[in-house]
């Protein structure tokens, strides 16, 4: 794990904007929820001062109220893992994760009530991202693809969980469909582009430890050019992409646009 806020998801490169839409969705509310019967959840400038629950009897507002008691828990556990981070108390990232821990719980009673509701499935497929468990969040955003083909957010965390476990093929797949869904979705091309990136790099390890004179890396190296290309028109001040491209650029023996992408890496860090 590492310190995040509602921007950053777990891209191996650190992804842009639009990450995770639903799991670090601000829910700063002044009355998150308030039901006399049972759940009462107050937020003032994002400190969760008391969550108290009694029952299923405070439930019958729908599957609404289990999300928005669920980003109190959320906020809990991120507020305890950035404190462990700057502070390396143990103490509180094991505090964190029993929190996601009840969070998944929580969800899960939601989620056998409301088995169809796609807000309870994406809290939930983000929890088990957030508890470390990537292969049940892998089946819950498997199970949310089944249910929403057409919903891209599903598509793009997906591939962001193959590509993390460098299964390039599928995450590309998997970022392609975010992409035929929402072509302007600057998050999937930069990961789309990266895949490709670490694709290529890969077999070039191994083309190099074999010395095999295996060429076919540089086929993953130019099909990253086209996405990383799209992703710079929308943030053309990404240094980092420009050095990823001036790197490509060189292997595919571009020199002028290697110069040129150096040049403005330079610029923009």
């Amino acid at each position: 794990m590492f310190k995040k806020t509602k921007e950053d998801f777990i891209s191996v490169f650190g992804a842009p904007d639009e990450i995770i839409q639903s799991s670090y969705e601000n829910a700063m509310y002044e009355t998150l929820i308030y039901n006399e019967k049972g759940i009462h959840a107050f937020i003032d400038n994002g400190n969760v001062f008391n969550i108290t629950t009694f029952g299923n009897e405070a439930m019958k507002s729908g599957a609404d109220t289990y999300v928005d008691l669920s980003k109190v828990y959320n906020n809990q556990a991120l507020d305890l893992m950035n404190s462990f981070l700057d502070t390396k108390n143990v103490a509180d990232s094991v505090k964190a994760m029993e929190i996601y821990n009840k969070e998944i719980k929580f969800l899960e009673e939601a989620q056998d009530k409301y088995p169809d509701d796609p807000k309870i499935l994406a809290q939930l497929s983000n929890a088990y991202v957030d508890a470390n468990k990537m292969d049940v969040a892998m089946k819950q955003f498997e199970k949310g693809i089944q249910k929403d083909p057409t919903n891209e957010v599903y598509r793009y965390n997906y591939g962001v969980l193959l590509l993390g476990g460098n299964n390039f093929a599928d995450a590309v797949d998997q970022f392609q469909k975010a992409i035929d869904i929402k072509p302007d979705y600057a998050s999937a091309y930069y990961n789309l582009g990266v895949t490709f990136l670490k694709w290529g790099a890969r077999l070039q390890d191994k083309a190099i430890t074999e010395d095999s004179g295996d060429m076919t890396y540089k086929e993953k190296f130019a099909a990253a050019v086209s996405p990383l290309e799209r992703y710079l028109k929308d943030n053309p001040e990404d240094a980092q992409i420009w050095n990823f491209l001036g790197k490509v650029y060189a292997n595919l023996g571009q020199t002028d646009k290697s110069k040129e992408a150096f040049e403005k890496a330079d610029l923009y860090k």
